[in-house]
């Protein structure tokens, strides 16, 4: 019991310290986060353009308006 208590108490306190971390982030750091900034940017117009339609019937659907049929009709 007072070994798991001064273990314990020995890491909050390890935990509480604060140490200045002279961190560097390089250039290629900097460049693979705007790889992903743009990835996820390019990820989702794709998304939206592949699922166009569904969105458009279905903000259409919400907000009452008449959903257009694009299949031409027989009343020629």
């Amino acid at each position: 019991m007072k070994t798991s208590l001064l273990c314990a108490s020995a890491t909050v306190l390890l935990l509480l310290q604060s140490v200045n971390a002279h961190a560097y982030i390089d250039p290629g750091t900097g460049s693979y986060m705007l790889q992903l900034i743009m990835a996820g940017v390019v990820g989702l117009v794709v998304t939206v353009k592949m699922y166009y339609h569904r969105i458009r019937a279905t903000i259409s659907r919400l907000f009452g308006g008449a959903s257009k049929d694009t299949t031409p009709s027989d009343d020629d």
